[in-house]
């Protein structure tokens, strides 16, 4: 189908290179990623552009199917009984990937192309998009079956390129996300830094407490606030911070 489907190549430079590439050629009216393992229901753009005839959308946003080891898992981007999600829904509990997801071509010239990072590109943009955003639309069906692969990049790799990515994704969503949403940022940001790369990235914590301490009054407004609901990311950030002064 030479009239629909277009195929472009990149040489190595990356993710948010190919995936910006695909962006800047895009001639339609909304834009949508899917990773080469994943893939989609034959219904996916049918169900998620009937969401624009009835709201004029300018992003769509659906749950997902979260695929490990043949399990599959449904991933709900708000709770279950809210039938009508607000901003601060989506902040909440989405899952911050491109996937699942229909972008009005757009936002990409408001907001900006993706950063240019190894990892977390897409998480970078998402979340200050969903911010600024005005009119999101939350479509109940699952059509997108993302594939969680052990031999991913922020998996099986371990290098300080990629801590300094993770580093520089949390930097933009917190300098990026309007001061509305200040909180949220903050919130998404330390709980990822600490309960995903800390622990997965082992003899980094230099770099991480780096960050932590540059941002110190963020640590202590989110420590004031989680601590009972999450005492053991609490206990591991104070003594990640208390480390340096040993």
């Amino acid at each position: 189908f030479p009239q629909l489907v277009r195929v472009y190549r990149t040489d190595k430079k990356g993710v948010a290179h190919a995936k910006n590439l695909g962006v800047i050629k895009s001639l339609g009216k909304f834009v949508t990623f899917v990773d080469s393992d994943d893939y989609v229901d034959f219904r996916y753009l049918q169900i998620m552009l009937a969401a624009d005839v009835e709201m004029a959308a300018d992003m769509i946003v659906s749950p997902i199917w979260f695929i490990h080891d043949g399990v599959k898992v449904l991933r709900r981007v708000v709770p279950k009984d809210c039938n009508y999600p607000s901003k601060k829904d989506f902040l909440s509990g989405i899952f911050y990937f491109l996937s699942g997801k229909f972008f009005k071509r757009k936002l990409f010239d408001e907001y900006g192309l993706l950063p240019p990072l190894v990892i977390s590109e897409d998480t970078s943009w998402v979340f200050p998009a969903i911010a600024k955003t005005r009119n999101i639309v939350y479509v109940r069906t699952a059509c997108y079956y993302y594939e969680f692969s052990d031999n991913s990049i922020s998996i099986s790799f371990h290098s300080r390129e990629l801590v300094e990515s993770a580093i520089k994704s949390s930097e933009l969503i917190l300098s990026n996300t309007p001061s509305s949403f200040k909180s949220e940022a903050e919130k998404y940001v330390i709980f990822r830094l600490l309960n995903y790369y800390v622990p997965k990235f082992k003899g980094y914590e230099s770099v991480f407490r780096e960050f932590l301490l540059n941002h110190s009054e963020l640590c202590m407004r989110w420590c004031a606030t989680n601590a009972e609901l999450q005492p053991n990311i609490v206990k591991r950030l104070i003594g990640l911070i208390n480390a340096n002064c040993r």
